[in-house]
């Protein structure tokens, strides 16, 4: 998961599939880093509308 603005994105997509099998942009600066968070905390995976809104609370501050 990445987050930064889309043309840097697919600027450095090739290097940044080297490092990993999945490389997602997500959103802005930030955005991979609250998803990574969330996505990890606790012992059950969070629904899809949980992150959405856990985006969108980001998103607002």
């Amino acid at each position: 998961m990445v987050g930064g603005p889309e043309r840097t994105f697919d600027e450095v997509k090739e290097i940044l599939a080297a490092m990993g099998a999945s490389v997602t942009r997500v959103g802005e600066i930030g955005s991979g880093n609250i998803i990574q968070n969330h996505t990890s905390a606790g012992t059950e995976t969070p629904s899809l509308a949980d992150t959405v809104r856990v985006m969108a609370a980001a998103s607002s501050e």
